[in-house]
């Protein structure tokens, strides 16, 4: 987490960024799937002050929401990606299983097994 209540204070700060978009205090906090960040969720304010307990926590859960939407997003594009593979193998059987019973319409019951029995 950053929380700098006072950026023109804070020698390590860029106070040009600071001054040209008129920010005084920032509370950033990292966002986390599984203690790997992933991104940051930030807030600034434009009077010098330090952010509340209860601010910094509210964040900290609205980082927290935001991973956990992430993630969904990232189940449901994997179980889409894995339901449209298993559509194309279920096509494909489908397809087989119609060539295996036209095939066996065709040639009849000795047919077939005429042919399952030939040298290859």
């Amino acid at each position: 987490m950053i929380h700098i209540a006072d950026v023109a204070r804070d020698p390590e700060y860029p106070q040009d960024h600071a001054r040209a978009v008129g920010l005084a205090s920032i509370l950033v906090v990292p966002m986390l799937r599984e203690s790997t960040p992933i991104g940051a969720l930030g807030v600034s304010r434009s009077v010098p002050e330090p952010f509340s307990h209860n601010q910094i926590t509210l964040l900290e859960t609205f980082a927290d929401q935001a991973v956990i939407a992430i993630e969904n997003v990232r189940l449901l594009t994997d179980l889409q990606a894995r339901t449209q593979e298993l559509t194309r193998s279920v096509d494909q059987l489908t397809a087989l299983g119609e060539v295996g019973r036209a095939m066996s319409s065709t040639l009849g019951l000795e047919g077939v097994g005429a042919l399952a029995m030939a040298p290859a």
